[in-house]
């Protein structure tokens, strides 16, 4: 098998969902409910194929649990090993990666998939998105969800990640440390905001992105009247005060004036870097 023909086309977009470890549902429970919601989104794209080299599995409790466990047997022993459910052995057109992150108060897991190009331009509407992250991140008992943007990402978090670079190496050393040549370019577009380590993110949100998902929790910090009176392209409210936001009808691009302003007049108006800073952890 030719390289890399196991990987779908890398693309700068990407479903992330995240979840608090050992909450309600077990992990399994969780990741079959994902399992099935991208099967009904794109029913041609079901995943049929684990692990790489990929091998067959049914998307069902036994094939999907041995897997899992094969797994978390290998990352207790220190294995360096990545969890991938594929729709095609050869030539994926979706994969699903699931991983677990520890945080200075709890641990996270979460599970991503980039977006196809073909499903983020014009002829995909966003309602069907916005339907798919509600979808997801209810299965998944999320606290958070966004479609990420690596262009965006280095935005909000490029100047803070530099600044942590130098607070970390020495002074006589901070010549050796490079300043990213994107900073430059994106400096001022969008707020800087914290590192999610930084602060409470299961509490307040890490950015605003084009298609976000915040549980009741993160919508009682920002507040709903904050979160109902912002320049949202759409906002749905989903049971238990959850809710879906998307920024804008179509994606987020650096390029393009008004989506810039948009972004930075929603985090000016729900207090966002406030509430980041409000709380942040004591050093």
């Amino acid at each position: 098998m030719a390289v890399g023909k196991s990987y779908p086309n890398a693309t700068f977009r990407r479903f992330v969902i995240q979840r608090i470890a050992e909450t309600e549902s077990s992990t399994l429970e969780a990741l079959l409910n994902v399992i099935h919601s991208l099967a009904d989104w794109q029913p041609q794209w079901q995943l049929r194929f684990a692990g790489d080299p990929p091998r067959p599995v049914k998307a069902d409790e036994e094939d999907v649990g041995t897997y899992l466990r094969e797994i978390q047997r290998a990352w207790s022993q220190g294995i360096p090993t990545i969890f991938r459910l594929a729709d095609k052995e050869e030539d994926p057109q979706l994969a699903l990666y699931y991983g677990v992150e520890p945080m200075p108060s709890f641990h996270v897991e979460y599970i991503w998939f980039s977006l196809p190009d073909s499903l983020s331009g014009r002829a995909f509407h966003i309602e069907q998105l916005i339907d798919l992250m509600a979808s997801l991140c209810q299965g998944f008992q999320a606290y958070h969800g966004y479609i990420e943007d690596e262009s965006l990402l280095m935005s909000y978090r490029g100047k803070r990640g530099y600044e942590r670079a130098l607070e970390n190496t020495p002074s006589e050393l901070h010549q050796f440390v490079p300043s990213p040549d994107f900073l430059d370019a994106v400096s001022g577009l969008v707020p800087s905001l914290l590192m999610p380590q930084e602060f409470n993110c299961r509490r307040v949100p890490e950015a605003v992105w084009w298609l976000n998902f915040w549980d009741e929790i993160q919508v009682s910090t920002v507040t709903i009247d904050r979160m109902r009176s912002a320049p949202w392209f759409r906002l749905v409210e989903l049971p238990r005060n959850r809710c879906v936001l998307a920024a804008t009808g179509e994606p987020v691009d650096l390029s393009i004036p008004d989506h810039m302003t948009l972004l930075r007049e929603i985090i000016e108006h729900i207090g966002l870097v406030r509430l980041q800073h409000q709380y942040r952890y004591k050093v």
